[in-house]
């Protein structure tokens, strides 16, 4: 067990590290795919419209910005059932939460309740500390 805990906090540790690099590839997996439709993009039409270099560009530019456009629209519409969706859901977690808490809360023994309350007490003066110090 205790090996597994191990093995997960190296894990961690790794990602964590690691994640810098990784999302910089992603990035650049991301651009070099973008860069690749857009010259497939501009081949196409160049070939099916018998167009000069800078007017194909300019056709494959008006087209991206219209499927961004168009696809931005659509998320915005969908963006406030979303919403509404995770607010409802947060609202019951928490529902849910609170009562856990409370139970567990009632079933605590009173020595229990001034432990909490006293180990509470001190990290928030030690926070405080931290702070005005």
């Amino acid at each position: 067990m205790k090996s597994q805990a191990g093995i997960a906090i190296l894990l961690a540790v790794v990602a964590y590290g690691l994640s810098d690099a990784l999302l910089a590839w992603f990035f650049e997996f991301l651009h070099a795919l973008f860069e690749l439709v857009e010259f497939a993009l501009d081949e196409l039409v160049e070939h099916i419209f018998h167009t000069d270099r800078q007017t194909t560009q300019m056709i494959v530019f008006y087209m991206i910005v219209l499927v961004v456009g168009v696809s931005v629209y659509m998320l915005l519409r969908l963006l406030p059932d979303w919403c509404g969706t995770i607010k409802s859901n947060l609202a019951a977690s928490g529902r849910r939460l609170k009562g856990e808490f409370l139970d567990r809360w009632q079933a605590t023994t009173v020595l229990n309740k001034m432990k909490w309350w006293g180990l509470l007490t001190v990290g928030a003066g030690v926070v405080l500390m931290g702070l005005f110090s």
